[in-house]
């Protein structure tokens, strides 16, 4: 979407009884085309300004000679560098102007670049050494973009089906997932992400989990209720994050006791009840909580 118009591309011919070969643009009255279209199936689209990148499994972009990429300003088409790619590109992400470019290819460029390559308007570059198969989804956040496919390795270092890149290198995000991931997103610290699994992180996840990117929001206490032999807590939550309350007789203390734990966020105020005769006059309480990196 783009100023109150919504590209589309796939593989169809015709839109709104148009001609548009395989992407086309709705106003929100009607369908227009975009020059020629391209000549073979659109699998991604990404805006960048003004600029309309289009990835697939095409070879030429109206009159263009470009593979498996190309952009759209608005006029006219134009190739991403010549020779652009060596085979079908499959997802796209846009970081500042930058763009980078996920699929089946082996070179960008001329160069090599294995499934997954950037575009900064004038060359291509790799990412590292690559990965190993094919790419079907980014997601760009911040400095770090994630990327999700078919792929199981990255020269060496092991990223079942998910990856993330720093800038410098590759990592994996944990245990990764147990099959292939065809779709990601960014939503506030989490990553979603879609695929063909059903564990995530060894964690039981049909086809859909989280991954939390983001530093864990501190809880607050907003109730407290002292009493013998039970004691009240309430304190603040967030969904997505797990909560532990404990006690200590002194706050010099090294020996917290579990009062409760693993507790889910959901947004609202929870209550725990401490239920002990008083051992000492006073009783110290914290509230801790984490994002687990997987959450189903």
């Amino acid at each position: 979407i783009r100023g109150g118009q919504v590209y589309a591309g796939g593989d169809f011919i015709q839109a709104g009884g148009l001609t548009v070969n395989q992407i086309a643009r709705w106003d929100g009255s009607n369908w227009s085309a975009l020059g020629t279209g391209v000549n073979g199936p659109v699998r991604a689209l990404a805006i960048s300004d003004t600029d309309l990148y289009v990835a697939g499994s095409f070879s030429m972009a109206g009159p263009v000679i470009s593979l498996g990429v190309a952009r759209w300003d608005g006029t006219r088409w134009a190739a991403m560098g010549s020779p652009a790619l060596n085979n079908s590109a499959y997802a796209l992400a846009v970081h500042g102007n930058e763009v980078y470019v996920g699929g089946g290819f082996t070179m960008a460029g001329g160069r090599e670049a294995r499934s997954i390559a950037r575009w900064d308007g004038t060359q291509w570059s790799a990412l590292g050494s690559g990965l190993n198969n094919l790419v079907f989804a980014l997601a760009a956040d911040g400095d770090e973009l994630y990327a999700g496919g078919a792929f199981t390795d990255s020269n060496g270092l092991g990223t079942p089906y998910i990856a993330r890149w720093n800038g410098v290198e590759w990592s994996p995000l944990g245990a990764g997932t147990a099959s292939w991931v065809e779709a990601m997103a960014i939503r506030g610290p989490d990553l979603l992400v879609g695929g063909l699994f059903t564990t995530a992180g060894n964690l039981k996840a049909e086809y859909f989990s989280l991954w939390h990117t983001g530093n864990p929001k501190p809880p607050r206490i907003v109730q407290f209720h002292p009493g013998d032999p039970e004691t009240e807590i309430g304190f603040t939550t967030v969904p997505g994050q797990t909560y532990t309350v404990e006690w200590e007789r002194s706050l010099r203390g090294e020996l917290w006791s579990t009062v409760a734990e693993d507790l889910d966020g959901d947004g609202t105020i929870q209550r725990v009840t401490h239920t002990a005769e008083m051992e000492s006059p006073t009783r110290f309480y914290r509230v801790t909580t984490r994002i687990p990196p997987w959450n189903e």
